[in-house]
This record gives structure tokens, sequence and C-alpha cells, in this order.
């Protein structure tokens, strides 16, 4: 029998974990009276009417809060007119996908459209788990020991443990996950701006000057800090790569560039890696960490920054500093 991907495993157990929260047509069962499971093996067995079908699966972990945990391979028995299991035969992820679609009592709400977005981001989401899992080879985290912070963020691989699509990074392209994601380990450089700072606001509840903190972080990058000199009277202004690009094509942003408010003076300062919320950036070689805004759904929203975000985490933490706190 051909064995199924190991990364089917890792991309089974979150998605599976989400359609056990939202449906109920599903049971744990007796495994020997399967005839495909070591007879002590926990069994969920899915049940779809409308494809008079069914769908078990081991459970290498059963828990008690929904953390079940999954493995492969998945087995479809089709069920006769008279309500007995057929044979079974072993189906992959995608036919579980296309089984769960076909099912009223999950999809039959759903739009055309609804169900091909549910479709393609699972899709890119196993995708995504192979790429990582590929990448990184057959080692396991914290196998040579105590990890340091950035290490210990880049091991969560997965995404999401109960979600049908947990690595789903829409506007993504592979090539940005490879270079910006957290479980592949790369650097990178940001890229900075100067801006005009009458367009710019900031603030901090410590006292401490925000431009300096900025200026602080490009320190390490004499060049940078020279192309940024020749910019008098304007501010300088991390960002992140990606974002940056997207920025740029904005009309807003773009108007701004034209009229020379924003200067582009390019890559550099010290190397940054994302950590498990994509959009946080840690470097060694700083003292702060940063969070940027990154225009692409990742799992269910999009990850901009509001400002009132901004003023109501200011807020907090004056209320945190004070007396109440």
């Amino acid at each position: 029998m051909e064995q199924v991907k190991p990364e089917s495993s890792s991309a089974l157990s979150p998605f599976l974990n989400a359609l056990l929260r939202e449906w109920d047509g599903w049971e744990f069962v007796d495994a020997s009276q399967t005839g495909l499971f070591r007879p002590q093996a926990a069994v969920l067995r899915l049940n779809f009417p409308a494809s008079r079908a069914a769908v078990l699966v081991e459970a290498r972990h059963r828990s008690k809060v929904g953390y079940h945990d999954f493995a492969m391979p998945l087995w479809r028995l089709d069920i006769s007119n008279e309500g007995a299991d057929g044979e079974a035969s072993e189906i992959d992820l995608f036919s579980l996908l296309a089984l769960i679609l076909a099912e009223p009592d999950i999809a039959g709400r759903a739009t055309a459209k609804s169900r091909l977005t549910f479709l393609r981001r699972s899709l890119a989401s196993i995708a995504a788990i192979a790429d990582a899992t590929a990448a990184r080879g057959s080692s396991r985290p914290f196998s040579e020991g105590d990890p340091d912070f950035i290490d210990a963020e880049s091991a969560l691989r997965f995404g999401h443990a109960v979600h049908p699509a947990p690595m789903s990074r829409e506007e993504f392209t592979h090539t940005d996950s490879a270079r910006f994601g957290h479980e592949y380990c790369n650097a990178f450089k940001l890229r900075w701006w100067a801006v005009d700072p009458t367009i710019l606001t900031g603030g901090s509840v410590e006292p401490l000057d925000v431009t300096e903190m900025v200026r602080g972080l490009a320190a390490s990058d004499p060049q940078l800090l020279a192309r940024a000199g020749k910019q008098q009277g304007k501010v300088l202004v991390p960002m992140h790569p990606w974002q940056a690009v997207r920025l740029m094509l904005e009309d807003r942003v773009e108007r701004l560039f034209c009229a020379g408010r924003i200067v582009d003076v390019g890559l550099g300062g010290p190397a940054w890696r994302a950590t498990t919320s994509l959009r946080t950036v840690h470097s060694a070689e700083a003292e702060w960490m940063l969070k940027f805004s990154l225009s692409l759904r990742l799992t269910n929203s999009r990850r901009i920054v509001e400002e009132h975000e901004c003023r109501r985490g200011l807020s907090v933490h004056r209320l945190v500093k004070g007396k109440l706190g």
C-alpha cells in the first residue's frame, strides 16, 4: 500500500478539530469492529449521508477539550441501501473536502462563492504545511536543547490547532512565505521611509521619544543613516518590506511620494525574523520588537493595526501603570 505523506497528518488534526466543533455528524467508535486499526485505538467516524458514505480515522490522542491528534490514513466506507458498511478504501484529505462540500448539513447554506473560498483556503493551507515540513526536514523542535526566543517562535510550523485552514495566507505567494514566514527561519531587512513629520502621528505612555527609538534601530547601519540624513526635516520610519510594496500601490500613498513628502531610502538596518504572528518581528540586535500591519488575510481576518487599537493600547498601558494597575 502506498504510504500517505506525513504532512497530510499535520494538516488533518486542526481541520478535523474545527469540523467537530461546528457539526454533530460524527462519533467515536469501537476500533475492534472496523478491522482497520489497533483494537485499543480511538477511532473517529464521520457520517456523510448525502454521499452514502462514512470516513474513519484514528485519533492518536483523544482530548477532553477538543484538541485531538489524528493520524492518516483516512478510510472511506460506502454505505448500502440497507445501511450496512461496505468495503473500506483509503482516501486522501482532498477527497474528504469533497465529501464535506457535498453534505447539506455542513455546506448547505453556503453560496457557490463561499464554497470555492473554503476550498481554495483549505488547499492553500495544506500546500503550505507540506512546503514547511519539506523545508525543515525531519528535525523535531527543541531536540537539540532549549531554544532561544525566536527559535521557539519558529517551532510552531502548522498554525492554529483548531482551524480548517490554519496556514492560509491569502495574497502571500510561496516566495513571500519563504522569505517572511516564521516557520522558514529566514531573516530579512526592513524597508525605510523618510516621512514628512506633519503626516506622521505617534505616541508613548513611557517617557520615550519614538523618533529617537527608531533611529536607534537603524544605528548599526551607517549607510542607511547617511541616506536618511539627505532627507532634511524628515523622520525615519521602518516598514515591513512586503507591506511597503503594497502601500506604494495605493493612490493616496503614491501621491505623497510624488509630492516628496515620503522618500524611500531602501533596505537596511539589522536582520529581523518573524514571530508566529507573522507581522511581529524580532531582531537580536534591537532593543525593541516591532509589530506591523500586513494587508493580507491570515486565517480569519486581515491583519491591519487600526488607529483606534493603538489609542486603546496606550489607554490600557496608562491604566496598568497607574493606581489601578
